[in-house]
């Protein structure tokens, strides 16, 4: 993650770093990406540039974990109007996902992104920890009802939580796949979780209150 001196700089000049390194992802892909052209864009020096990031792994660690804040932030804003029903969320999520795709520069960023993860099979040194299983537990908790769920076992929420978001995090990456038909993709998407949902849910009467 970047250092300290990056967090200390002044917003602007912040936020201008990041905007010069979003918009060289959006231009090429991760193994092209230029620091001099980076910094050129933020108006630094490229020895600034190795105070704040560490090397590339560094940057995509940080590019990572602004997704994952962003995609929580998105969460946590959308969790109230889905009636405590948590496959409305990633049904939501995904439309989210599919609005963000249709803009030009993030739809480039974000295969330019994901190219780069599974191009790199070990990626898990890049990875944030927003979305560990543990932490979405503590997340759920807090925004739905486990009695709703066919899950009593704290280590088979787990497993459900890991199946959900396999099955969410490969839709997302075919959003991103040139030449994706998005209708297609996002009606495959709602017919796994209706089936994942049938056998996660309890039925109306099944419920109670803990």
């Amino acid at each position: 993650m970047p250092t300290d001196t990056f967090y200390r700089l002044p917003e602007e000049k912040r936020n201008r770093l990041v905007v010069a390194i979003y918009d060289e992802l959006a231009r090429v892909p991760v193994t092209e990406m230029s620091i001099n052209r980076i910094v050129h864009g933020a108006g630094i020096s490229r020895g600034s540039f190795y105070q704040y990031f560490a090397d590339r792994d560094d940057l995509i660690r940080f590019l990572l974990e602004r997704v994952d804040g962003c995609i929580s932030d998105y969460i946590t804003t959308a969790a109230p109007a889905c009636g405590g029903d948590p496959f409305e969320l990633l049904r939501r999520i995904l439309k989210g996902v599919r609005q963000l795709s249709n803009d030009p520069a993030n739809r480039a960023f974000c295969t330019n992104l994901l190219t780069h993860l599974r191009a790199n099979g070990d990626v898990s040194h890049c990875r944030s920890d927003t979305f560990a299983p543990e932490r979405i537990a503590e997340w759920f908790d807090a925004h739905f009802d486990r009695s709703m769920l066919n899950v009593e076992a704290p280590e088979d929420f787990l497993l459900m939580v890991e199946l959900l978001q396999t099955v969410l995090r490969s839709t997302i990456a075919q959003m991103f796949t040139p030449g994706a038909d998005a209708d297609a993709i996002e009606r495959m998407f709602s017919r796994k979780l209706t089936i994942l949902q049938r056998g996660m849910m309890k039925k109306e009467g099944e419920r109670h209150d803990c």
